[in-house]
């Protein structure tokens, strides 16, 4: 079961003016899930009234632990005064935090945790009166059964440690001080019984012994201490009496508390009155956890609490848990100890995890060299856990198990890269919606309309003409346009039609008397099929077929795409050489890889005839763009420099004409794919703008087996499950790093491969270690 991180930072404010509170909710170990910010408006009020509590409470009959002259008269209404200040401050608390500015942290904080997570809470403050309320008490977190508060600073940071521990017990150091008036004899036992444990005994000892002892190079687990302590006035510092004539100050004892804390010490209980002064300088010394009691404590009070939390503790319950159910129990001494379960609290680092009884010691001793020879044999088992999980990868991307999650990927990571510009080889020519109204040319528009167009353009020397319309009839003229020139537009060799399918139920015929080495197919692929219905992106892009006997099958004879015989005559017109080199087509030294299974993240899909890999171009606009009445009537928005040695497009723009394709940029027309395409194959040859490329086979696996390795061998050398979390996810984030540059050169990297690879490595080696 996940534990749960619940930080309220309390900063910038007083009881008199309000506090700013920040609110962070994270599971163990990881980042942060959740961030907010609140304001707790002013309630100078609950000062008063913790000071009738404190003074109600102080004026009860309590033992002689109490470190005070004062004389106690015990009856009833001094126990009834204090229950009812108790309850009048507790209420005041409960509405200061139902304020109308705090209300929706307190909603963030009930809709985001289930009553059964175990939940620590962390008041992170270094106000002095706000450490003294009894958090544990308020409303909200009733329904938590597993919360448990804590107190710390706002700033804090981790100790680092020197010392392996391979301990076979865990090791205390009790130091028992002056004990006039108390029974310290009941703490003494209840640590002896502790199982597992090696107890060091100080009683009554001198500075210069506990010095001593604290500087043990074995290093010491728990830090105890029972006696008479006090803390000054504001609860800044704080002093034991290690005997009945000397104190001592946390500070007297820092340079031997930090050699403690470097050494290994994680925990430090002071069953001793008024501990908050302590806590607080022990806090600096950055001691991962303290037990104190806030106020004076009754002797029987701390007795039953230390034995219900050792109890518990030892027997495996986490650390905050055993602090919660001892204090709970503390309850059944309040009716002749009142507001018991109100003094013990936790003052935390939040840097430290809090360890279990279990993690204090390790079970079986080990020497140093058997742990070095032990640290050894993890290197076989990194080796083929990587190994094991390389090749289920490598077994489930062939399967095409993958293929879905690595084209999503592709996609992501593709949108990702730097934008580029359009491209100033290429016009597009586009009817949009006022050029087909009835009051202009119509839909679809009239062959003598085309070939006026087509006459037009010619005039202004165009690369090459492409006609994205499909016309396997013939359009008649309307009366508007009926002088305009109705002569074929097939005179010019540099037009290319277009016809559609590869059989007689799915197909479009070319225009009539059209020559078929000036019409080009228009297949457009999805990925709908491939993805069981998943996905319906087009990323693959047709450049020719193989020969076969289309004459009976289709009415779209031609072996060759439209983009193909776009850029083929284009490259032609600029004397560079069209070839094909095995399977691949060749334009100049530009080799374009035919898309195979095994290609990147396309592992089963029908690979028959030549696939292009599309690289979109990352611009929200492909070419300039004209409308069809900008050029015929010739308007001010057309300039005929934008025709000449270009290759110019025609289709229909117009949103009723419906022609849209998903794709990895978005949902765009058929129009601008064949553009985005031409693009492609031209900036290729042009500009060096990297094709796709990816790795054979042996390359993926050596990829893949690469990330398996190095996330196997950061397991094994890191055994705090913190640093685990952020190598781990510090291994995903590089590699997604990786792969985009790489895709920024072109190359198409097998991400979610190698991040499955690295989480079923590091799950093998945590199973099996």
């Amino acid at each position: 079961m996940s534990v749960y991180i619940v930080s309220l930072k309390i900063t910038e404010g007083s009881l008199a003016t309000g506090f700013s509170v920040t609110l962070q909710i994270s599971q163990e170990g990881l980042p942060a899930e959740l961030e907010i910010c609140s304001q707790l408006p002013a309630a100078p009020h609950i000062l008063q009234q913790y000071k009738l509590w404190q003074t109600a409470y102080l004026g009860l009959r309590l033992s002689t632990r109490l470190e005070s002259n004062k004389a106690f008269i015990s009856n009833y209404s001094r126990s009834e005064n204090c229950d009812r200040a108790a309850t009048k401050l507790l209420s005041s608390i409960n509405n200061w935090l139902d304020a109308d500015s705090f209300r929706h942290l307190k909603e963030r904080f009930l809709s985001r945790l289930s009553p059964v997570d175990e939940i620590r809470i962390l008041i992170q403050t270094e106000n002095i009166l706000l450490q003294c309320l009894p958090w544990h008490l308020v409303n909200w977190f009733e329904p938590y059964t597993k919360a448990e508060i804590a107190l710390s600073k706002p700033s804090y940071e981790k100790e680092k440690r020197s010392v392996i521990n391979l301990k076979t017990h865990v090791r205390i150091l009790a130091i028992i001080g002056n004990s006039q008036g108390i029974n310290t004899d009941l703490d003494r036992c209840l640590l002896e019984q502790l199982p597992n444990s090696s107890v060091t005994l100080l009683t009554e000892t001198s500075r210069k012994e506990i010095t001593e002892k604290l500087w043990d190079t074995q290093g010491w687990d728990i830090l105890f201490f029972a006696g008479h302590s006090n803390s000054d006035c504001h609860k800044k510092t704080g002093c034991i009496q290690i005997n009945q004539q000397d104190n001592l100050t946390t500070n007297e004892l820092r340079y031997a508390l930090t050699k403690a804390v470097a050494s290994g010490l994680k925990i430090a209980i002071f069953n001793s009155c008024d501990g908050l002064g302590l806590a607080h300088e022990l806090a600096d010394l950055k001691i991962p956890q303290i037990i104190v009691m806030r106020e004076p404590v009754e002797d029987k009070v701390a007795q039953e609490f230390l034995k219900y939390f050792l109890t518990a503790y030892a027997k495996g319950e986490s650390f905050y848990l055993a602090v919660r159910e001892a204090r709970a129990r503390l309850q059944g001494l309040e009716d002749h100890y009142p507001c018991a379960t109100w003094l013990p609290v936790i003052v935390q680092n939040p840097a430290e995890i809090p360890p279990a009884w279990q993690q204090l010691y390790r079970q079986k001793r080990e020497s140093v060299t058997n742990h070095v020879f032990r640290r050894r044999l993890k290197i076989p088992l990194v080796l083929a856990s990587s190994a094991i999980a390389t090749v289920a990868v490598i077994g489930l991307r062939s399967l095409g198990m993958l293929q879905g999650w690595e084209l999503k990927a592709f996609d992501y990571l593709s949108q990702k890269l730097p934008s580029e510009s359009g491209d100033q080889r290429m016009l597009i020519i586009g009817a949009d919606e006022q050029d087909i109204s009835s009051n202009n040319y119509k839909y679809p528009l009239p062959d003598d309309i085309l070939a006026e167009l087509v006459d037009k353009i010619q005039q202004h020397q165009p690369a090459i003409i492409g006609i994205d319309i499909f016309r396997d009839y013939p359009v008649p003229s309307n009366n508007k346009h009926q002088n305009s020139k109705s002569q074929s537009y097939w005179q010019y060799p540099n037009v290319i039609s277009i016809c559609l399918g590869d059989s007689l139920n799915n197909s479009v015929a070319p225009p009539p008397d059209s020559p078929p080495e000036q019409v080009g197919f228009d297949n457009i692929y999805d990925d709908l099929k491939i993805t069981n219905g998943q996905d319906d992106h087009v990323r693959r892009y047709l450049l020719s077929r193989s020969d076969n006997p289309l004459t009976q099958t289709s009415y779209c004879e031609s072996n060759y795409s439209f983009v193909l015989q776009l850029v083929s005559r284009f490259f032609q017109s600029r004397n560079i050489p069209v070839t094909t080199k095995g399977n691949n087509w060749q334009f100049g030294s530009q080799l374009v890889t035919r898309l195979v299974n095994g290609s990147g993240g396309y592992q089963k899909f029908d690979d028959r005839g030549n696939q292009l890999l599309i690289s979109y171009r990352r611009t929200p606009q492909i070419a300039q763009q004209v409308s069809v009445r900008d050029i015929l009537e010739e308007q001010d928005t057309f300039d005929p420099s934008w025709i000449k040695n270009r290759i110019v497009l025609i289709g229909v723009t117009a949103k009723s004409v419906p022609d849209l394709h998903d794709t990895p940029i978005g949902e765009i027309r058929g129009l601008y794919l064949h553009a985005h395409v031409v693009s492609q194959l031209v900036s290729a040859v042009e500009d060096n703008r990297p094709l796709i490329w990816w790795l054979p086979f042996w390359g993926d696996y050596l990829w893949i087996w690469f990330w398996s390795l190095g996330s196997g061998l950061i397991i094994v050398l890191k055994q705090n499950y913190l640093y685990r979390s952020l190598a781990i996810t510090g291994c995903v984030i590089v590699l997604s790093g990786v792969c985009w540059l790489v895709l920024s050169q072109g190359g198409w990297l097998a991400l979610i491969p190698g991040t499955m690879a690295i989480a079923l490595t590091t799950t093998i080696i945590i199973w099996r270690h």
